[in-house]
This record gives C-alpha cells, structure tokens and sequence, in this order.
C-alpha cells in the first residue's frame, strides 16, 4: 500500500460503525482502541508516515511544490517525492485518511489510522482499490 500511496491516493473500504471512528478528534485510533470489523464505509487514503531508514520520522514536510495545481489532497505537481508526511505533532505509524463527513468531523475530515499487518485497524487492508490511468 505504501509504494501505492506514493503514487495516487487509495480507496478503501473499513468500518465506520464504531466510537473509535465516528468520534475521532485526534492523535492516531491503534488496532486496540475497538474499531470494528464490518465493511461499511468508503473513505480515500492520502498518505502516511513511519519510521524511516534512519530510525526516525521524517525530520521536515516535503516543500511546496512549486508551479502546480492542488486540489484538496491531490496535487499535479512533478517533481513531488510521494506521500510520506512529515507528522508536527510527533505522531508516527498512521495512515492519513480523508473521510467525507466534512471538515467539522475528525481532525478537520481527516482521520489517521494505525499501520497495521492483517486486516488492519477497522479492517482497512480488506479492501484496497486504486485506478490506474493509461
């Protein structure tokens, strides 16, 4: 999923059902905060951080890119070097999610779930689509 994200962003599917996802307000929902497992909603996956080669988070945002449009969460921008944020809050481990509920729901419509094997946290892995344009 990373190597996919570092090109377009990701339609999954995941369970949306729960308190752990329908009150987020912030910080990272991890596999144990009781997000469940029922496929029932779509969202969009925009990015991600994680511990780098060098043991730790990425040290600065990736600069704005220069001569480009940007449209929410997509840009059209070249010589962009992928999705992989640089996290202020001193967060790790999370994949950036865009829910659309609206801006007022989760950290500004955005939510972030824990990097996780298996299923994943609100079993995000299950279901993972992306399109690929010729």
């Amino acid at each position: 999923m990373k190597a996919k994200v570092k090109e377009q962003p990701l339609s999954i599917a995941l369970d949306a059902g729960t308190q752990a996802f329908q009150f987020y307000s912030s910080g990272v929902v991890k596999a144990g905060d009781g997000c469940g497992n029922q496929l029932n909603h779509a969202v969009v996956v925009v990015g991600y951080t994680d511990v780098g080669d060098d043991g730790g988070v990425d040290p600065e945002p990736e600069p704005e890119p220069q001569d480009c449009t940007v449209y929410k969460w997509w840009h059209t921008c070249e010589q962009s070097t992928g999705r992989r944020l640089a996290d202020s809050q001193g967060l790790s481990n999370y994949w950036k999610i865009q829910n659309s509920w609206g801006s007022g729901w989760g950290d500004r419509g955005f939510i972030r779930l824990e990097i996780t094997e298996g299923t994943g946290v609100c079993s995000m892995n299950e279901v993972v689509e992306w399109v690929d344009m010729a």
